[in-house]
This record gives structure tokens, sequence and C-alpha cells, in this order.
């Protein structure tokens, strides 16, 4: 996944540990850019589930 961002031209972080899931609605998650870093989590999701 990590690779693949790169190749894409993306800044990103890795969150390690998700702990219970993630809470795509919880405030600066996305920050300034939230529709457009949503986004990419969506074909994030996507590409991973190709994988």
């Amino acid at each position: 996944m990590e690779s693949y961002c790169a190749k894409q031209g993306w800044e990103f972080e890795i969150i390690q540990d998700l702990g219970s899931g993630m809470n795509y609605k919880k405030k600066g998650l996305y920050g300034s850019r939230s529709h457009k870093h949503k986004k990419i989590v969506d074909e994030l999701r996507e590409v991973a589930k190709k994988l």
C-alpha cells in the first residue's frame, strides 16, 4: 500500500494501529481537505481489496 501511494505521488501517513476500527466521521481525521482525503481513503480501500 505504501509503494502504491508513493507511485501516485500522494502525501500519506500510515496508521499502524486502528484498534477496533476507524471512525471516518471523526473531526480532523482527514484534515482541512476532508472531501479530497475521504475520496483517497475510499480509493485505497478498493485497492486493498484487490491485493
